[in-house]
């Protein structure tokens, strides 16, 4: 057996090979569309690894066979919220709900979706009716490095009914953009709207530990104007926490980190008040950067996300 890799080419006797393991792609390719059962399986894999777009499209080829189990279709209907958005997905959970779906967090989303003004009412869609999805896929670093940051994949804009227009791209930044060596960071072009803020949104599935509870990240302003920053947190049944906003001066490149253990988060819980500490830490489900610009337009570079440990520590 030959191995190539950017050193050269090994080659194996057939003796020493134990075994091969199938990178997800090629996992993929070879599960047939008649296979419910791998399909399904994979996708539930790639669900709980954070591969997100793989296990959309996994799901997308399940539900067209006969026999898709109800909890898969209620995994489906969360896949087209997250890479989608909620309008696309209401159909699909309407119907979940109504065929008797258990799941809690599938549930708690819909409950979610209700309390912020969607009709769930109607007899929804199944999932072998529905329209073919196509996921978006998200940001990705062309050559992204073990050294880089959260920020590199995995990111994309929240939807239109809760958030300002933005669009995402990685770009290369130098020492004359204000950073002590070239990177690559992540571009949020945000445009003014009629809500308060633009959020970029990445679905995790993340266990915070205690001594590495500080989420850092630089946030460089490229806009005419001051920046103000939050970072928002789902946990466990999608419940959402949002930090205090922080200043960012036109021009300016700066830290920001928040504690995640702080007691200074805002959520339905607190009426809103930043006097609520995040709950269940241990099932992230997602991250977002908020930047409140009502009607002003701009530009943020973001870099060097990652957890670090807190000073006490």
């Amino acid at each position: 057996m030959l191995v190539r890799n950017s050193q050269g080419t090994l080659r194996l006797r057939r003796s020493r090979i134990r075994s091969v393991e199938l990178g997800l792609p090629s996992r993929m390719a070879q599960l047939k569309d008649d296979d419910l059962a791998g399909l399904v399986e994979l996708a539930r894999w790639c669900r709980t690894k954070g591969h997100n777009v793989e296990a959309l499209q996994l799901l997308e080829r399940a539900r067209k066979l006969p026999g898709l189990a109800l909890e898969d279709a209620g995994l489906y209907a969360q896949l087209v919220d997250e890479m989608q958005g909620p309008e696309a997905a209401v159909p699909l959970y309407a119907w979940y709900r109504k065929a008797g779906g258990a799941d809690k967090r599938v549930l708690g989303r819909i409950k979610e979706l209700e309390d912020a003004g969607a009709d769930l009412s109607g007899p929804g869609t199944a999932p072998a009716m529905a329209a073919a999805v196509k996921p978006e896929a998200p940001v990705e670093a062309a050559a992204a490095k073990a050294s880089d940051g959260l920020e590199m994949k995995g990111w994309g804009p929240e939807s239109a009914q809760y958030s300002n227009q933005s669009a995402l791209k990685l770009v290369d930044a130098t020492a004359k953009d204000g950073f002590a060596s070239a990177r690559k960071v992540l571009e949020v072009a945000f445009t003014g709207g009629d809500k308060d803020k633009a959020a970029v949104r990445r679905t995790v599935s993340y266990s915070v530990a205690p001594d590495a509870a500080l989420l850092a990240f630089t946030v460089a302003n490229r806009s005419e104007q001051t920046v103000r920053i939050a970072l928002a947190v789902k946990t466990g049944s999608w419940v959402y926490f949002e930090s205090d906003q922080r200043l960012v001066p036109k021009g300016e490149v700066k830290e920001l980190r928040f504690d995640l253990r702080a007691k200074t988060y805002k959520c339905a819980a607190s009426d809103w008040a930043h006097a609520s500490a995040i709950q269940n830490l241990d099932d992230v489900k997602e991250l977002q950067v908020l930047i409140y610009n009502k009607d002003k337009s701009g530009t943020v570079w973001l870099s060097e996300m990652a957890f670090v440990p807190s000073p006490e520590q």
